[in-house]
């Protein structure tokens, strides 16, 4: 093994049960961990019936034309895991979320996130940090660009109904809590926001609960997305890449 991944794995032994799981699904290969080839770099687990690989099947066609289409190309070619039970989630680190990234690498997919807009949402992650060229593959997120960032452009990408702009409307109607955007710069701060404001409850299926978090980044986002554009997009990018900070890049392309 190389010290790469040692210093990957060791840190994600250190940090608990989901992420040793979360650490073999990065390491291994997927045939490892039991799962099936169901098309290039796609792998579902060998309890999913033949109408849900067939239905995900056109799931990983929609999101790939997805991703094309916001960024103009595709980069990134992460193996996606896709799991029809939640012990098979678990298995490989996944925990509550609906889907997770392990950085550019691999995609996990939920039995709850067997959709175009998850499933894309997750790509769009892996397509940032390539385009990014991540350090460790982004798997700890990336130092140049904020969690809120990365997680926003992920709910634009993706167009997730319960992350969408209606959403972020019935958030300031109701006047709910909402994080400051500084406290969303880290991944650590981003998931304790998470579970402090309810994302994680919502994503288990908690009723009454909302993506505040995740809608608040979706509405920063898509609000500089629409002055900047894809152009932009790829902008900022290229000048946060060549050292330029992300806030004078950020302003620089919303104008």
């Amino acid at each position: 093994m190389s010290p790469r991944y040692g210093l990957i794995l060791l840190l994600l032994l250190l940090s608990g049960c989901t992420e040793f799981n979360g650490a073999k699904a990065y390491l291994l290969p997927p045939s490892a961990l039991g799962m099936e080839e169901l098309a290039p770099r796609v792998f579902v687990n060998k309890e999913m019936s033949l109408a849900q690989r067939e239905d995900f099947r056109q799931v990983v066609a929609v999101a790939r034309t997805n991703i094309t289409n916001f960024y103009g190309s595709i980069t990134s070619q992460p193996d996606i895991l896709a799991c029809s039970t939640e012990e098979c989630f678990a298995g490989i680190g996944g925990g509550k979320p609906r889907g997770k990234d392990l950085g550019k690498s691999k995609v996990l997919i939920s039995p709850r996130g067997l959709t175009v807009p998850i499933l894309t949402h997750e790509w769009s992650h892996a397509e940032l940090r390539t385009r990014m060229d991540a350090k460790f593959d982004g798997i700890f997120g990336m130092n140049s660009i904020p969690t809120w960032f990365d997680e926003g452009l992920a709910v634009v990408v993706s167009e997730e109904p319960r992350h969408s702009e209606k959403v972020w409307e019935r958030i300031v109607a109701q006047k709910m809590d909402t994080p400051r955007l500084d406290d969303l710069v880290t991944l650590k701060g981003w998931n304790k926001a998470a579970g402090k404001y309810g994302d994680v409850d919502c994503a288990l299926g908690v009723p009454g609960k909302m993506y505040v978090v995740y809608t608040l980044a979706g509405h920063e986002v898509r609000t500089w997305h629409r002055k900047a554009g894809r152009e932009g997009l790829l902008k900022l990018i290229d000048k946060v890449k060549s050292g330029e900070s992300f806030e004078n890049s950020y302003a620089a392309t919303s104008k």
